[in-house]
């Protein structure tokens, strides 16, 4: 074992103990827990086979829409020739959507096209590149190519994740200045006076007026309309971040272990992953999900997950702690 491993262990045991002594949150309200193990019993099922170590394969099915939180929203996408595109021509497509639209899901997205949300609506590109960008309520974005977007109104949210392009980078043009990343999780938000750049995860630089500025990962940049630059530190999980939740695209973690599901987790919330005990942390790596995860949200995949997986979880101050029933 090595030192950087015992150190990580080390931590993470810290973590989980402390966890602990401070007990556990309040108790789910009965009603609630009984109708998230009912919709998730309904849908899912256990399979138990031997192979060279144990494995549990869980059968991940889709809970009823009827079952899900309606959602009412409205969409308008503007001069964005959707459908079927020249190779060349599409920079990115449709991936997840909340509300009416003129554009599906997978709908292509072409160079020069102009989206638009209404107050209640929100929308998730992903672009060639691999980047996932969402946009949200009461916002205008226009992609000038397959590396460059321009918002003019609103707000959106770029992860560059593992799944982009090592060498492809976004840049976002803004009235007071563009942002450049470099490997990230971030937000962009204007306003009437300013331009506000949110870091979770990586870095960017926002240019403006010949300056650089650095943001770096639990830092908020506010760019004022007089070029003034304001840095204040800001928490990567919680409330100011959950309007993602609504258009949060749901991989497809068929075949994948539960471990690998549960990073996804947690950094899609901005929260640390800390496993109660290592004999907790190889359950995760032996647990097998099959299916798909269909209608349900993040937060509905997480519930009806875990007790399938004979788990249990808690999250208190960014950090989510798993352990076994």
């Amino acid at each position: 074992m090595t030192k950087d491993h015992q150190d990580h262990r080390t931590e993470r045991d810290d973590v989980a103990t402390l966890l602990r002594v401070a007990g556990k949150r309040p108790p789910v309200p009965q009603d609630r827990a009984d109708r998230v193990r009912a919709a998730g019993r309904e849908r899912w099922d256990i399979v138990v086979g031997r192979r060279k170590q144990r494995r549990f394969r869980v059968a991940v099915g889709m809970l009823a829409t009827a079952a899900s939180i309606a959602v009412i929203a409205t969409v308008w996408l503007v001069d964005f020739g959707t459908g079927t595109l020249p190779g060349d021509d599409r920079v990115a497509w449709v991936e997840e959507r909340v509300g009416s639209t003129s554009a599906e899901p997978n709908s292509a997205l072409a160079a020069g096209g102009v989206l638009s949300t209404g107050k209640n609506g929100r929308l998730a590109l992903r672009f060639a590149s691999g980047h996932s960008v969402r946009v949200d309520y009461s916002s205008t974005v226009r992609l000038l190519d397959e590396r460059t977007l321009v918002l003019e109104r609103g707000a959106l949210y770029v992860d560059s994740g593992s799944y982009s392009n090592e060498g492809s980078k976004l840049e976002i043009r803004t009235p007071l200045g563009s942002i450049h990343e470099t490997g990230t999780q971030y937000e962009v938000r204007l306003d009437d006076e300013s331009t506000r750049v949110r870091l979770r995860e990586g870095s960017v630089v926002v240019r403006h007026d010949g300056q650089s500025h650095e943001v770096s990962a639990g830092d908020e940049l506010l760019i004022g309309a007089d070029g003034s630059a304001m840095w204040t530190p800001l928490s990567i999980h919680g409330g100011s971040w959950s309007w993602l939740i609504d258009v949060t695209p749901m991989p497809d973690f068929d075949g994948e272990n539960a471990h690998k599901f549960l990073e996804w987790v947690a950094r899609e919330r901005g929260w640390q992953l800390v496993f109660a005990s290592e004999a907790v942390a190889d359950a995760s790596e032996t647990t097998i999900l099959g299916g798909t995860f269909g209608d349900l949200t993040l937060p509905q995949a997480l519930d009806a997950v875990l007790p399938t997986c004979r788990m249990t979880y808690d999250v208190r101050d960014g950090i989510l702690l798993i352990d076994t029933e």
